[in-house]
């Protein structure tokens, strides 16, 4: 029952039923470009690459790259790195072609996106990974 009710949590989510869900991340590499630091962002892609875990001064995060639709030019793609923390969402089993949907903070410094997950601290509204219809926040 659980899994139902975040499932459909994150289908509000996705589909703008929620002010908190983001931006495209082609609208927020637009605002980087005008000088925003950091933008909320929902998407979704296909995995192209997994970059394996690599471990920060915050935890071990699981890095992998998404390919996503490129905003008003739908042939237009746009590969983006995701860096998500597995010490607070657990190991997350992703491979090429897998189908994700993804809410988090684009930052404009480096344009990954981060955040992917819930904040222990509760101090960022935080976000997570939608993958194989489970969620890892």
């Amino acid at each position: 029952m659980r899994n139902v009710v975040l499932a459909l949590l994150a289908y509000a989510m996705l589909t703008g039923c929620s002010a908190r869900a983001g931006m495209t991340v082609a609208q927020a590499i637009h605002l980087c470009r005008q000088g925003a630091r950091n933008e909320r962002v929902q998407t979704g892609g296909v995995v192209s690459t997994v970059l394996g875990t690599r471990v920060t001064r915050s935890g071990p995060h699981l890095g992998f790259i998404i390919t996503t639709p490129g905003g008003k030019h739908a042939q237009r793609r746009l590969h983006v790195r995701v860096e998500t923390n597995v010490g607070i969402t657990g190991p997350i089993p992703l491979t090429r072609g897998d189908h994700v949907q993804i809410v988090g903070e684009l930052a404009c410094d480096d344009h990954v996106l981060h955040w992917t997950h819930h904040d222990p601290e509760g101090r960022d509204p935080g976000g997570y990974v939608l993958v194989d219809g489970r969620i890892y926040q």
